[in-house]
């Protein structure tokens, strides 16, 4: 039996998901070297999901935590079983100190006001063990837009909206993540930047790949010819896909007269080692 048109979708969707998290999560996080991890505020089960595939580990004790019921339950379909799922506030972790190796969250913190946003790494850096890692993924849509499509009718209605949407939202968070583990006394603190979108393609190609999306107004499934074939070989049909998508998105948008925009996201991952406690 032939597997529908819509699981065969979300499976290349999975894999374009996991071929841009892999280096942020195998080399950068060392997932390999983490056995008892955290997903803070994990929602509906995507970061969750990803640590699992990629961490490849049979002893692996992973746990996700939201508040948000409704997200769990979304988390319980996506995820294996052997993924524990927690419902409780990220500000008051259900955890004793010390007893994790990797706590991670993602964009999670662009959405907390301030106060809360430095409550809830401080109970992250709490949980953690000695010598283990404390992470966040956050983005930032004020850094650089790379590439923006955009017609004049009806962008300020759409703008209005957006800003109501997002009114809570702190989207020039990403390069200021790693003062916050900072400012809790995490130790060798470090950023990972990469664009969300295509950061599967090495980063000498991001202008080549994007110049004929911003100017050649052929979109992005024209712009993926101007990809070496190896390179696309590599990345298989499901860059691709998203290409199709992506363009049959923005031509839905232009033939309706709305504003659009596609922005190529730049993504911060810090990370910081919790000191072994001083002996006096």
């Amino acid at each position: 039996m032939k597997p529908s048109l819509e699981k065969k979708s979300m499976r290349e969707v999975d894999q374009l998901w996991e071929a841009y998290n892999d280096p942020v999560a195998t080399s950068f996080l060392g997932l390999a070297s983490h056995r008892r991890i955290l997903d803070v505020g994990c929602g509906d089960g995507m970061w969750t999901w990803t640590l699992r595939r990629l961490a490849r580990r049979k002893d692996l004790m992973l746990v996700g935590l939201d508040q948000d019921r409704k997200a769990l339950e979304l988390a319980k379909r996506r995820l294996a079983a052997g993924t524990d799922l927690v419902a409780a506030d990220a500000s008051s972790l259900p955890f004793r100190e010390g007893s994790l190796d990797l706590v991670t969250c993602r964009r999670l913190l662009i959405n907390l006001k301030p106060r809360k946003r430095r409550k809830v790494v401080q109970e992250m850096t709490r949980v953690a063990r000695a010598k283990g890692t404390v992470s966040s993924v956050e983005p930032s849509l004020q850094t650089n837009r790379a590439s923006q499509f955009s017609t004049v009718r009806g962008s300020l209605r759409f703008s209005r909206r957006l800003e109501r949407a997002f009114a809570g939202t702190d989207f020039a968070l990403g390069p200021r993540t790693a003062h916050l583990l900072v400012q809790q006394g995490l130790e060798g603190v470090k950023v990972w930047a990469y664009l969300l979108l295509y950061s599967a393609l090495p980063p000498k190609y991001d202008s080549q790949f994007l110049n004929p999306v911003v100017h050649g107004g052929g979109g992005f499934g024209h712009a993926l010819a101007t990809v070496p074939p190896r390179l696309r070989r590599r990345m298989g049909g499901a860059l691709q896909s998203e290409a199709r998508r992506l363009d049959s998105e923005m031509r839905k948008q232009l033939d309706r007269g709305s504003f659009v925009s596609v922005s190529v996201t730049p993504v911060f991952v810090a990370k910081g080692t919790k000191p072994s406690p001083k002996h006096p």
